[in-house]
Parts: structure tokens; C-alpha cells; sequence
């Protein structure tokens, strides 16, 4: 989740979408632990390598 805002400001990402995810990121985060927390950073990372081709690790 280190880089989760910046990424959202990569894609453009407006601040309802941003308030959204934060809700759905807090709810997952609260029955599912880290899994939410892996699950979150996957699919930032994914959402990125569409955007721009470039892999973060």
C-alpha cells in the first residue's frame, strides 16, 4: 500500500473512486487481514501495468 495514492494519481482517479476504494480497502482489510492488504496491492499493480507497460515489483 506504499504507493497507493501515487498510483491512483497515475490513472487519474477521482477523489469519490479514491474514497470508495479506501471504504471497500478498510472493510476487506478488517475481516481478511493482510490478504486484503496483498489483494489491494495486486491489483494497483496490475491497474499500473495496464496504464503504462512498465512492471512494478
Amino acid at each position: 500500500m506504499q504507493y497507493y495514492y501515487l498510483i491512483l494519481y497515475m490513472l487519474n482517479v477521482t477523489k469519490s473512486q479514491c474514497l470508495l476504494t479506501n471504504i471497500q480497502y478498510a472493510i476487506q482489510r478488517h475481516y481478511f487481514g493482510a490478504l486484503a492488504e496483498t489483494y489491494f496491492d495486486n491489483k494497483t499493480r496490475e491497474a499500473l501495468f495496464w496504464k503504462t507497460g512498465r512492471i512494478i515489483i
